[in-house]
């Protein structure tokens, strides 16, 4: 059996750039805390040694992840669809989205939710580099009867 020879696979991947493609998930951002251990030092109100934050990225994570992958395939038009919070998190969420060509007018933000945010801190010092213990931002209720009215109605275009 022969294998996918190059002209086809690039015949295919031509073809997805008249493609329209809506992702309908769990969004989230990623952000990395990157701490550089060799500045580390004993806190003063606690008996651990601190993490001094030097970078910090963020990007779409989950189906925003997802999203960004399609777009490098060359999809022409990829949309969002997602309930995010209110909060500082989800605007950058929107921003790094809007920045990968992603349309997302379809996203929906909520007082009632948090945008969900998985935060990785990163050690690094001494030619090394280790993830830590992550922070999570999610939503522990369900979406509301409105919201999940507003997301059938995107769903129906």
């Amino acid at each position: 059996m022969e294998g996918l020879k190059r002209s086809r696979l690039l015949e295919i991947l031509s073809s997805l750039r008249n493609l329209s493609v809506m992702v309908i998930g769990d969004f989230a951002l990623d952000v990395y805390w990157y701490a550089d251990m060799t500045r580390s030092e004993l806190s003063r109100e606690t008996p651990r040694y601190t993490r001094p934050i030097v970078k910090e990225t963020y990007s779409p994570g989950a189906s925003g992840n997802i999203c960004c992958n399609v777009k490098d395939l060359g999809v022409e038009n990829v949309f969002a669809v997602t309930v995010l919070g209110e909060d500082w998190r989800g605007q950058i969420l929107k921003e790094k989205l809007r920045e990968s060509g992603i349309i997302s007018d379809y996203i929906i933000s909520s007082p009632d939710r948090v945008t969900s945010t998985y935060i990785k801190p990163i050690l690094c010092g001494w030619d090394s580099q280790q993830e830590d213990s992550r922070f999570y931002f999610i939503n522990h209720n369900s979406l509301s009867e409105k919201i999940e009215r507003l997301i059938s109605l995107v769903e129906k275009r």
